[in-house]
C-alpha cells in the first residue's frame, strides 16, 4: 500500500539537500554534523537522533592516498563525489563512534527505526553501476544490510513517523524519465 503524496510534476526541485535537509514540522530533529581532523580529509553529513535521542547516526568518507587527492581536486572546484559513503553510529555527545556498514557503496540518509534498533538508509549497493538508489536498513550493531524498496529509479530519504507506523521517502519510480522527484507514503509492516 504505497501512495504518492505529491502530483507528480509538483516537486521539479528538489525538497531537500544533501548538506542541509529541512524535513518540516513533524517534530523531526535534525542538525548538521561536521568535524574536522587535522591532516585528514573528511567528508560528513548530516546527523539524525534516535527517537530517544540517545544516539546519532550518520554517513562519512575518509578518504586516503590517491583518494584523497581527488577529493581535494574536487573541492577545489566546490565539488565532491561522493562514491563511497559508509554509515557510523554514536551516543548523542559522539562518544562511542562506530561504523555499521563497510560495503563500499554511496550509503547515505541512514535515519533510526523508531524502536530505535535499525538504521534505514539510502544506497547504491545493489546496482553494479553504482547509479540505481533504494532503501536498506540494517542493525544499529551492523550486519548485512536488507534491501527494502525494488523499483527503477532513485529511492531516498526515508523517514519514519514518530510513531512507526508509516515511512515516507522521496522516490523517482512515478516517472518514467527520472526527472521528477515524489514523496511516498507506506504502511511500515514488521
Amino acid at each position: 500500500s504505497i501512495r504518492r503524496l505529491s502530483p507528480w510534476r509538483s516537486l521539479t526541485q528538489p525538497v531537500y539537500q544533501l548538506e542541509g535537509l529541512s524535513i518540516g514540522k513533524a517534530g523531526v530533529r535534525v542538525r548538521q554534523i561536521r568535524r574536522r581532523y587535522v591532516g585528514a580529509a573528511l567528508m560528513v553529513s548530516l546527523a539524525f537522533y534516535s527517537a530517544d535521542c540517545k544516539e546519532i547516526v550518520w554517513r562519512a568518507h575518509h578518504p586516503t592516498g590517491a583518494a584523497l587527492e581527488e577529493y581535494r581536486a574536487f573541492l577545489k572546484q566546490d565539488l565532491v563525489k561522493p562514491t563511497l559513503m559508509e554509515l557510523f553510529v554514536a551516543n548523542a555527545d559522539g562518544s562511542n563512534a562506530r561504523q555499521i556498514t563497510s560495503n563500499g557503496a554511496a550509503n547515505f540518509c541512514p535515519y533510526f527505526t523508531p524502536d530505535g534498533k535499525h538504521i534505514i538508509f539510502a544506497s547504491n549497493l545493489g546496482d553494479e553501476k553504482r547509479r540505481e538508489f533504494d532503501l536498506y536498513i540494517v542493525p544499529k550493531s551492523g550486519g548485512e544490510p536488507e534491501r527494502i524498496t525494488f523499483a527503477p529509479g532513485f529511492d531516498g530519504f526515508p523517514v519514519f513517523s514518530p510513531d512507526g507506523q508509516w515511512l515516507v521517502w522521496a522516490s523517482n519510480r512515478a516517472n518514467a524519465t527520472g526527472y521528477v522527484t515524489n514523496l511516498f507514503l507506506a504502511k511500515w509492516v514488521e
